[in-house]
């Protein structure tokens, strides 16, 4: 198995802090799986010689109920001749229904685009706030009142108006403050997307073509567990065999 060439990848994977309530996978072996660990993290070997062997390290064994899971996958082919390794080859259920999938690098792109046209959205809505209120404290206004006073011989009423001045400096401080947050808020999103983008390499899962004798490994990142899940299992099928790992899932403070 490749497990050192990997050990610099789980690293940059991290580990997410706990905040409020948290999930957390707890790996259950089964018969004839090998449990090690990994810098911390375990490590778990299926090997059903002679045709492939199948590997997890479990890359974010705690991470926040929002956030997704990250698993790294070593499959090793046996054969004498090459065979492919892609999404097909895996299968992920929660609770026994298959409700989770594997997020590709494509997936997780398509995640950078969401989060920057969603900050784009964002300051359009501003912008046309920020229209609006500089707009009102540049017009004049005019309101009525009206008073009444009592004597002892009745009461009378007075109507009137008053009105306030256009205020074409607040006007000016709105829109200056306005433009301000507007590009905050960009680039909060450009920054978010390439923080997103960043991540694709190391969590996006990348099929391959395993040589004879050889393995290969990609991340394994699951899109979000759903509430109340209770265990997770990953069946990996390689060259007619399938490999399970099954993990039990709660969720802690």
């Amino acid at each position: 198995m490749r497990a050192l060439l990997l050990a610099g990848f789980v690293l940059t994977l991290g580990t997410s802090p706990a905040i409020a309530k948290d999930w957390k996978l707890t790996l259950i072996p089964a018969d004839g799986q090998e449990v090690t660990f990994e810098d911390g993290r375990p490590f778990v070997r299926s090997d059903k010689a002679p045709r492939s062997g199948v590997a997890l390290i479990v890359a974010t064994e705690r991470f926040a109920e929002k956030q997704t899971p990250t698993l790294v996958v070593i499959a090793k082919n046996y054969l004498d001749q090459p065979v492919n390794f892609t999404l097909a080859n895996v299968t992920v259920s929660v609770d026994a229904e298959p409700n989770v999938a594997v997020l590709t690098v494509d997936d997780i792109q398509a995640q950078a685009r969401t989060a920057e046209k969603k900050a784009r959205q964002a300051a359009m809505w501003q912008a046309i706030a920020v229209g609006l209120q500089a707009g009102a404290a540049n017009m004049q206004q005019t309101s009525t009142y009206q008073s009444r006073t009592f004597t002892p011989y009745g009461s009378t009423s007075t109507f009137g108006t008053i009105t306030t001045p256009a205020n074409p400096y607040a006007s000016s401080a709105i829109v200056a403050n306005g433009q301000n947050q507007i590009a905050a808020t960009l680039e909060n999103g450009r920054r978010q997307a390439d923080a997103i983008l960043a991540s694709a390499d190391d969590r996006g899962f990348r099929p391959a073509t395993i040589a004879p004798q050889g393995s290969e490994a990609s991340p394994l990142t699951l899109t979000r567990l759903p509430k109340k899940a209770t265990t997770l299992k990953i069946d990996v099928a390689l060259n007619g065999e399938t490999h399970s790992f099954t993990f039990g899932l709660s969720q802690v403070k």
